[in-house]
């Protein structure tokens, strides 16, 4: 058995966890449906339909918005929790009892590398080590943003999203 290895009953308590997972993941796949729904609806007969509804169109789009952050910041969640599995699948374990090799000079890759590291910063709001770049937000304009989550650190807007602009040049 290797250390640190989950018991069977964290076992069972993993998988449980997994099931209810998997539901909500299942009920996640219905609103994709909902979605694509109302993308497949004429524009003109929402129009109709929803413009006497409470709160609107206008009500409406503020849900779906709600939505696309919410679901953008889980997105985020799972790219972290992929990091760490990867991590855990690549974990080795050190028997302190080995011999250690002579330290040598660092390959010009392994220097390089670590200059990359070094470039990262962790983003604030995807909690990911990950360059950031300057972006350009519809909102504010120039920002230094961080290059998983495309997400403007002032405003909160995504400013690598094309579907944004087409929706703020509709709007205008």
């Amino acid at each position: 058995m290797v250390a640190g290895a989950p018991t069977e009953e964290e076992k069972t308590a993993i998988r449980a966890k997994r099931a209810k997972a998997a539901a909500r993941f299942d009920r996640l796949a219905a609103a994709a449906e909902i979605l694509q729904q109302i993308i497949d609806t004429d524009a003109a007969e929402l129009a109709t339909v929803l413009a006497g509804a409470d709160g609107g169109i206008v009500g409406f789009q503020k849900q779906i918005e709600g939505f696309r952050s919410v679901a953008w910041k889980a997105n985020a969640k799972l790219r972290e929790a992929a990091a760490i599995a990867q991590m855990r699948a690549a974990a080795v374990e050190v028997n302190p009892d080995a011999a250690a090799e002579p330290a040598t000079e660092p390959a010009a890759a392994e220097v390089e590398a670590e200059v990359e590291a070094d470039e990262l910063e962790e983003c604030a709001r995807c909690r990911t080590a990950t360059a950031h770049t300057e972006q350009d937000c519809g909102t504010c304009g120039p920002v230094t943003a961080c290059t998983s989550c495309d997400v403007c650190p002032k405003c909160g807007d995504f400013t690598a999203d094309p579907a944004d602009t087409a929706a703020d040049v509709a709007a205008a």
